[in-house]
């Protein structure tokens, strides 16, 4: 069964082995500034308990891919109630 958030073409459903080559893609990426282990486990525990994280890899309020955007510094939190999470 495929699933797809608003507009997006491909499956919001990701393995562990495609986040693992995502991160690992990104870690790769020069001038890509990532936040260190202890905030990023924060980070997804935070979305964790969001109503807008869905299929365990998703933000609904802008289709991004948690698991990945929240090892980013220059990432924020978009919930629409209150940032989870600031941008470092």
């Amino acid at each position: 069964m495929r699933s797809n958030c608003k507009g997006c073409q491909a499956s919001v459903n990701l393995s562990e082995t495609r986040i693992e080559e995502m991160l690992a893609e990104l870690k790769e990426q020069k001038g890509t500034e990532v936040v260190s282990e202890k905030v990023y486990q924060k980070r997804l525990a935070e979305c964790r308990k969001c109503k807008y994280f869905v299929h365990n890899t998703t933000c609904r309020q802008n289709g991004s891919i948690i698991v990945i955007k929240a090892k980013l510094s220059s990432a924020a939190c978009v919930n629409p109630g209150g940032a989870r999470w600031e941008q470092q």
